[in-house]
């Protein structure tokens, strides 16, 4: 299953979108949010209270300081977030680890790992204690280089014992196929956030590549991610 990805919005725009979304299948639901610290708040909780049955994740895009990232962590803490993404700036990641170190929420770097380099920085270890810098690490294909450099950023996260969520920019399905095909791939990948190509106008791979069902991905019958037999 997918995350569907709600943009910064007020609150009522983000719930009308959160409505269209579960009335298409959705369950699982990615927050962005940075630029208003209370508005982010106030907008999680009334998801919370319309909808107590689906997923929420939060992703602040680097916005808070690490005040107000743990501020956000303690005001949420009764919503029952799952994935709390990249609070604050890509370098701070002593203060990702503060984090990480108080909330039950699944700390997720995400700016702050481009490469496998990055990805064993964050395995070190946060305080005197076995908490990591984060808890999960965010793999793109299109941001750490492709599928070969996902996979040594995949084996690194792997060794530290970090969770992966694979994840996308704006693409076309056939890339969004190849990040499925991976995802499916590595035992410890426990998420996607897999839908950059559902509002992509003249995508002409679109529909040959893999099947959304109600919030959930398939792959693709064919093979080379749907490419063989065009």
């Amino acid at each position: 299953a997918t995350s569907i990805t709600v943009g910064i919005m007020d609150l009522a725009a983000t719930m009308e979108v959160i409505a269209r979304r579960v009335a298409e299948g959705y369950s699982i639901v990615k927050i962005k949010g940075g630029a208003n610290i209370e508005s982010d708040i106030a907008r999680v909780h009334e998801i919370r209270r319309r909808y107590p049955d689906i997923e929420i994740r939060f992703d602040a895009n680097c916005g808070y300081s690490a005040a107000e990232a743990l501020h956000f962590a303690h005001a949420t803490a009764d919503v029952g977030i799952t994935i709390y993404e990249q609070p604050v700036q890509r370098a701070e990641l002593v203060a990702l680890g503060e984090v990480s170190l108080v909330t039950a929420m699944s700390v997720m770097a995400d700016e702050s790992v481009m490469s496998a380099r990055d990805c064993f920085r964050l395995g070190q270890k946060a305080g005197a204690g076995e908490q990591t810098l984060a808890d999960m690490v965010n793999i793109k294909l299109m941001k750490v280089g492709g599928i070969d450099d996902a996979l040594q950023v995949n084996a690194v996260a792997r060794a530290a014992g970090l969770e992966s969520m694979v994840g996308c920019m704006d693409e076309c399905e056939l890339s969004i196929a190849a990040s499925l095909a991976f995802a499916l791939s590595r035992r410890n990948v426990t998420a996607i956030d897999l839908d950059g190509h559902i509002d992509v106008l003249g995508d002409v791979s679109a529909g040959r590549c893999l099947k959304l069902v109600r919030g959930v991905l398939w792959p693709g019958e064919r093979r080379g991610f749907g490419l063989d037999g065009w």
